[in-house]
């Protein structure tokens, strides 16, 4: 039986910026259903990385896959097609403040689901903010939100469109422990709950132990090592090793 063709994959990536290789011949591969997370320090790459990733900046050199679509070819409506089965969680959280928590999560379920019924939406809305423990916020205004609620707002915009992919920029920064806590096992719970194949950008090492199934360490524009967080802990690799003290 062949192997299944995976979610997301980068070959040979580059990406230059004033003559410096940003993303040196990255390579990178996403199984159905895994959370892969990206770990590297400030600076390394992370951000241009996973922008990249999901066409929103183009490689000097390389490709990225997507359900086995090559980004930098395919045609307009095959990226939109694509683009619709993504979910993103921006380290902002990218939420309209001028909506409610409701109209947020109704503006994108008929902008991403083309769904028109008002039961139907209802019924979607309530559903997401049940499944990311914000129920109670149903008629606040972002404004009202702490910053940990507005993440899971965040999230649950992320979610109604019911992604295939999900991607997470920096998921926790500026958040304290607790809430950092809650929001890295919301992430791990909505992997194992939807089955949704997610990568996660972070420089957090708590929300690395907490959610990822496979870690790739990043520095210099290239992997520099590849394991579980067990096996990076314990690399031979002083650089690799030191990171995780």
């Amino acid at each position: 039986m062949a192997a299944p063709v995976p979610v997301l994959q980068m070959i040979d990536g580059t990406r230059r910026f004033g003559g410096r290789a940003v993303l040196d011949h990255m390579a990178l591969s996403l199984r159905q259903g895994e959370t892969l997370v990206i770990l590297g320090r400030s600076g390394a790459g992370k951000t241009v990385l996973l922008k990249c990733l999901v066409g929103l900046m183009q490689l000097d050199e390389g490709s990225v896959l997507i359900q086995g679509l090559d980004l930098g070819t395919a045609d307009p409506d095959s990226l939109n097609l694509i683009r619709r089965k993504l979910g993103f969680l921006f380290q902002g959280a990218a939420i309209y403040d001028s909506l409610s928590v409701r109209g947020n999560l109704e503006f994108q379920i008929r902008k991403q689901l083309r769904i028109r019924d008002a039961a139907q939406v209802e019924i979607l809305v309530r559903q997401v903010l049940l499944d990311v423990g914000l129920e109670e916020a149903y008629g606040r205004m972002p404004a009202e939100l702490s910053g940990g609620m507005r993440k899971r707002l965040g999230l649950a915009r992320a979610l109604v469109s019911e992604p295939d992919l999900m991607l997470y920029d920096e998921p926790t920064t500026g958040l304290d422990p607790v809430t950092s806590q809650e929001i890295s096992h919301l992430i791990r719970a909505t992997q194992k709950g939807r089955g949704v194949a997610s990568i996660v950008v972070t420089h957090d090492l708590h929300c690395a132990r907490a959610t990822a199934d496979r870690i790739v360490v990043i520095g210099d524009g290239a992997c520099r090592a590849e394991g579980t967080y067990a096996q990076l802990e314990a690399s031979p690799d002083e650089a690799v090793n030191a990171f995780f003290r």
